[in-house]
């Protein structure tokens, strides 16, 4: 069996409350956007290949997706996941993605935290430490399938590791 990549990606920086109220509403601010983009550059820089997004339904993920899709050029695209929305639980995102048919495929999960740490400490075998990431960061865990607990951490990029 190949084996596959998961990278787990919180969103850029967003603003502190949208004009509508509403915290799905809120938008990448300009150090979010530059956040993204730098890190995707060195994602890109060290030849990974993911083929395909799947996005939080809120508006900061999805513009985070949409940056992400055009450095990196995911050949399958961007899809929204309702079960990305912050609050995701694994077992959801098990499901959606098992209903996709991506358990095989190398992906990219653009959500939020906690929950993006929570979906890594589930697939990592022996995990001790909790995973945190900052915004715009991502973690990258090889596996064969995507299941709990059987994933190997590679590595982890914070935009703060960079300098731009």
């Amino acid at each position: 069996m190949k084996a596959m990549d998961i990278y787990l990606w919180r969103h850029g920086q967003a603003e502190g409350q949208a004009l509508s109220g509403r915290d799905a509403d809120r938008r990448l601010v300009l150090q979010g956007v530059a956040e993204v983009r730098n890190v995707a550059q060195t994602v890109l820089s060290r030849g990974s290949a993911p083929q395909k997004i799947f996005t939080s339904p809120y508006r900061r993920a999805i513009e985070t997706a949409q940056i992400l899709h055009d450095i990196l050029k995911c050949a399958k695209g961007v899809d929204l996941m309702e079960e990305l929305a912050s609050g995701a639980f694994f077992e959801n995102v098990y499901k959606a993605l098992e209903s996709k048919g991506a358990l095989s495929q190398s992906i990219i999960l653009v959500g939020h935290m906690p929950d993006l740490g929570n979906i890594a400490e589930n697939l990592l075998k022996d995990s001790q430490e909790r995973i945190t990431l900052s915004t715009g960061a991502v973690v990258k865990i090889k596996m064969d399938r995507f299941k709990r607990e059987s994933g190997k951490f590679d590595w982890m990029i914070s935009p703060t590791d960079l300098k731009y």
